[in-house]
């Protein structure tokens, strides 16, 4: 909004830069709406990634169709917390002797009434570990394994959303404590398929004429399309060796503006 500051005054020059304060540069960091979500998918991914992976037992994936073959007694079925399309998991405590001899508990879980109490049931071990077995029919863990891969997809997407944002906001930094001040007039406008918050992400192209006297053109995207149009023209700032790369005051924290009018920069 160039049209609110004084005449443009350039006190950085080339080898120069500002010293930005620590907290307006986590400002920068932070105040990013696709960072924070990135950030609550990687955090709440990995935490139902621990949740979830406390209730699951992969020893299933050691018991193949052609295991050996033993019968178990039930000797005790307990509920879970846990519902699997509106039915409770039950845990069902079994015991097995292998033909050495050697006896053996084990626990399974199925949803809904599976077996009772002192009935007999076909357990299938693993013969180099017969303590690693399932009641034929059941489970060795509440969840499968296969749910985990399912959910890892949560804090993958948080994890790349936010090291793509960081990487971005780390170049916004690069500019603001290197970058030489400009003003730009928007000279093309195009829509995205991305958008953020129910708003369309657009892609707007500014012309400028950089310090060495040329004129450049540099683009940006955001969804917020007031803080970059409301003006005939819009104070950015640009790499001094790469003056293509931009950033928009207007769309950074307004702190950031108000350090470059205290600075006298604007």
């Amino acid at each position: 909004m160039i049209s609110k500051y004084k005449p443009l005054q350039q006190k950085v020059t080339e080898g120069r830069s500002r010293k930005i304060p620590f907290m307006l540069n986590i400002k920068v960091l932070l105040g990013d709406v696709v960072l924070s979500i990135g950030a609550s998918f990687a955090v709440f991914g990995i935490i139902f990634l621990i949740v979830f992976g406390f209730n699951v037992n992969f020893n299933s994936y050691k018991i193949k169709s052609d295991s050996p073959e033993i019968h178990g007694i039930i000797y005790d079925i307990k509920g879970t917390n846990t519902s699997i399309n509106e039915q409770t998991v039950l845990a069902y405590h079994y015991e097995y002797s292998i033909p050495d001899g050697k006896h053996y508990t084990g626990i399974s879980y199925k949803t809904g009434e599976f077996q009772d109490i002192n009935d007999t049931v076909v357990v299938q071990y693993v013969a180099e570990t017969p303590e690693i077995s399932v009641i034929q029919g059941a489970n060795t863990s509440i969840f499968s394994p296969l749910i985990l891969l399912s959910i890892s997809i949560f804090p993958i997407i948080g994890i790349a959303l936010f090291g793509y944002r960081i990487i971005a906001k780390t170049k916004d930094l690069y500019l603001l404590k290197y970058g030489e001040i400009a003003v730009g007039k928007l000279i093309n406008t195009q829509p995205t398929n991305t958008s953020i918050n129910k708003k369309t992400v657009y892609k707007f192209t500014f012309k400028f004429k950089a310090k060495d006297g040329n004129k450049y053109q540099g683009i940006i995207k955001t969804h917020r399309t007031y803080a970059v149009t409301d003006d005939k023209e819009e104070t950015l700032l640009y790499d001094p060796k790469k003056p293509t790369k931009i950033v928009m005051l207007d769309t950074m924290p307004y702190q950031i503006k108000n350090y470059f009018k205290n600075t006298k920069e604007l």
